[in-house]
């Protein structure tokens, strides 16, 4: 009887993020830019700290000690309570691990965070819920959004994110996939990825360069020059600074729907 050798199918995890758009009311909204004004005022406070303390004894305050030093701060500044406390202690951690990459010499120092950016962003590890029309966030609530697609895996924590005026959930997953079965060697190609051209595939298949930004130029020119010209901290520079915003966040949506 013969007998057939059978390759054991094995499963690895992986990470997931599936992203969506948020449609807070004025109110939500609000509370919003508080809780992202809040992580990013608490990141340059620790950031702050961390340098003082470098500086006097060459050592860093790491996530214990940050984390509990946020009753304290909290007492200092008491609009610190109106965030979520463990999306405060994300950043206590978050910084955290910026300082080891730093001092594992894989990324370099991190910075101080800036109001006019706004790209603020704030994570919820747990007491979310998140439902078809809405997903609920602590001390916000429930708040509209367009969930275009199903989540597969298990949720282990929000990120919630500004990108301009609009703001955006990233609901990240955890899930396991079979390892894939060996592909015939006859059917691989390579891919080599470009300047010049997008792509080029060993078969001979070459995807041109969209040159996206090269499309948008003049008008990012034009742009930039007006809200150069605009005084500083004027309602109009503001208003301008928010269309040099949409477009480059056209540009960008334009090259990852591209790619």
């Amino acid at each position: 009887m013969k007998t057939q050798n059978r390759r054991k199918k094995t499963t690895v995890k992986i990470r997931r993020a599936y992203r969506f758009r948020l449609y807070p009311t004025p109110e939500q909204s609000a509370s919003l830019i508080q809780h992202g004004g809040n992580t990013r005022f608490l990141w340059n406070t620790l950031l702050k700290l961390n340098q003082e303390k470098y500086e006097s004894e060459k050592k860093f305050i790491f996530a214990h000690d940050m984390v509990t030093s946020l009753p304290t701060l909290k007492k200092e500044y008491e609009f610190l309570d109106l965030s979520f406390s463990q999306s405060l202690q994300q950043v206590a951690r978050h910084l955290d691990r910026a300082l080891r990459d730093c001092f594992n010499k894989t990324k370099r120092f991190p910075v101080f965070k800036k109001k006019s950016e706004q790209s603020d962003s704030f994570t919820v590890p747990q007491k979310f819920r998140i439902a078809r029309k809405y997903v609920f966030i602590p001390k916000i609530g429930e708040v509209k959004w367009i969930k275009h697609r199903p989540i597969k895996g298990k949720v282990k924590h929000l990120t919630i994110s500004q990108s301009g005026e609009q703001w955006y959930c990233s609901v990240n997953v955890e899930l396991r996939i079979k390892t894939p079965e060996p592909n015939n060697v006859e059917n691989l190609v390579g891919i080599d990825v470009g300047l010049k051209t997008f792509a080029t595939v060993s078969d001979g298949a070459v995807v041109s360069n969209p040159k996206i930004l090269s499309k948008y130029e003049k008008r990012l020119k034009k742009a930039q020059r007006c809200l150069s010209r605009r005084q500083k901290d004027s309602k109009n520079r503001n208003k301008q600074r928010i269309k040099v915003q949409k477009l480059y966040r056209k540009v960008r949506n334009v090259r990852q729907d591209f790619q």
